[in-house]
Formats: structure tokens, C-alpha cells, sequence
């Protein structure tokens, strides 16, 4: 009997299950953000959830991060997490934590630290939000000013850019598409793609620039 021969193509991207690890959005090779750019994306992070923009994340603040980073316990769970948290980085908890140490917890090798495509995860949720497309909470996902809004979306694009030639092509594209809630299969998200290169006069050899 002959070979039998498979004609499926393979996946562009694998589909996350319950909680999916860091490989299933990373931007496509596994290429992290240089450290210029995941410092950017630290920053706009941080900005992001300083409701009051006084330099610090208090308690409130900070918590709204760490609910996108596991954090579900009670409100007396979180105060125990905050006072200790404040305690091990000398911060006065009245006033929070600036942005080095923020820097530093998102950094942490002791425990599992942030991801690149968490940060940028939050950023996109965020930038849904502010469109009006999303569904998160303001305690979730804080609304961002327009001069935040343009340094978020310079950063998300940057960070799926993998080639860094300035575009997002069809499998560069999916990897953001997927981290904004995109979970059909490979044939529908070559028809969305094409559909959007249709609508933006894009050739879908080349891709989406960060305009598009």
C-alpha cells in the first residue's frame, strides 16, 4: 500500500487550554522582548494601573495588578500580601511602591516572573477597553489617556513584531489575535486575515504596518 500522506497544514499557533504557558502567545520563535522594550513595557504597565498618577501603586492599585498575575484571594489575604510585601521592600505602606521596586517584583527570580506577553496581554485588554470593545472592570483593566493609549500600542506591536521589519504578517498577527480572545482554527483565522488586509488595502504577503 502506499504512503498515505497528510495534506493538513500545520498549525500556525497552538490554542491555549485552561491556562496556557508563555509559548502558546509568545510572539512566533519564542523571540522575548529586548530588555529596552520589556523595560517600556514595565513602565506602561505601571502607568497603567497608577490610577492617580502620584508615582506609586497603593494598596488598591497594586492589588488590581496582582489579580492579572493569579492574585484571588480575600481582602484580608491581600493585606496580609501587601504589609509583607511593603515590609521585605521597605515601602511605606501608606504610600505604595514606586516603579523600581514594581521593576523588581515583575523581575523576580524567586518566584515566577511577569512574562513579556503578560505585560503585553494586559496592554491589549486595556487598549480593547478603551475602545469600547472590551468587557473588563476599571479595577481590572484602568482606563489609559490617549498619550498612554499611542505608547501601548507602539509596545504591543513591537513586542509581536518577531522579524522587526515593521509589520505584522499573518502568523505574527495570530499571536496577538489569540492573546484579544481569537480561538477559531487555522483556516478561520486565514479568512479573518485576509478580510483585514481586504479592508486596509494591506498585501497579505506583507502584512499589517503599525499604522494599519
Amino acid at each position: 500500500a502506499g504512503r498515505v500522506v497528510d495534506d493538513a497544514p500545520p498549525p500556525l499557533l497552538p490554542v491555549g487550554g485552561a491556562r496556557p504557558s508563555e509559548t502558546d502567545f509568545a510572539p512566533p520563535g519564542g523571540i522575548a522582548a529586548p530588555a529596552a522594550e520589556r523595560e517600556r513595557l514595565k513602565r506602561a504597565v505601571f502607568e497603567m494601573f497608577d490610577r492617580d498618577g502620584d508615582g506609586y501603586l497603593g494598596s488598591a492599585e497594586l492589588r488590581a495588578f496582582g489579580s492579572q498575575i493569579g492574585f484571588d484571594g480575600t481582602d484580608e489575604d491581600w493585606r496580609e500580601e501587601y504589609l509583607a510585601l511593603c515590609e521585605a521592600e521597605g515601602a511605606d505602606t501608606a504610600v505604595g511602591v514606586d516603579f523600581p521596586t514594581f521593576s523588581r517584583m515583575v523581575d523576580d527570580d524567586s518566584e515566577q516572573p511577569v512574562s513579556d506577553e503578560e505585560l503585553s496581554s494586559m496592554l491589549a485588554v486595556a487598549s480593547r477597553r478603551d475602545d469600547g470593545r472590551g468587557v473588563a472592570t476599571a479595577a481590572v483593566a484602568p482606563s489609559v489617556t490617549s498619550g498612554q493609549r499611542e505608547l501601548l500600542k507602539a509596545s504591543v506591536f513591537r513586542l509581536f513584531d518577531a522579524d522587526h521589519d515593521g509589520r505584522l504578517n499573518m502568523v505574527e498577527l495570530l499571536a496577538f489575535g489569540r492573546k484579544c480572545g481569537f480561538s477559531g482554527s487555522d483556516a478561520d483565522w486565514r479568512d479573518e486575515y485576509r478580510a483585514l488586509c481586504d479592508l486596509f488595502h494591506v498585501d497579505p504577503s506583507v502584512g499589517l504596518d503599525y499604522d494599519a
